[in-house]
């Protein structure tokens, strides 16, 4: 994360996401937005994917996310490294 941090709403899609693996993109937006904000819950989905957090693992064929999951990286961020038995 080159030295950023996730804000409050992206730490809330991971932890979304860490609970319901394979969640489409809608219920995660609404899981992290404020007050069930769609908007800006995309907006933290969208930023997590882009720094590595989570990933897509299908698509439909319009380009709707269907499937999403922690990476390793997203993993090692909610859980820290004592998870991995390091």
């Amino acid at each position: 994360m080159s030295g950023t941090y996730p804000g409050v709403a992206m730490i809330r899609a991971l932890l979304f996401i860490a609970e319901h693996p394979g969640c489409a993109k809608l219920p995660a937006a609404r899981a992290a937005g404020s007050n069930g904000s769609i908007r800006y819950g995309y907006e933290a989905v969208n930023n997590c994917m882009r720094q590595g957090l989570i990933e897509s693992t299908s698509t439909g064929k319009s380009g709707q996310i269907y499937s999403l999951v922690l990476t390793e990286r997203g993993h090692l961020y909610l859980c820290g490294p004592e998870s991995q038995g390091a």
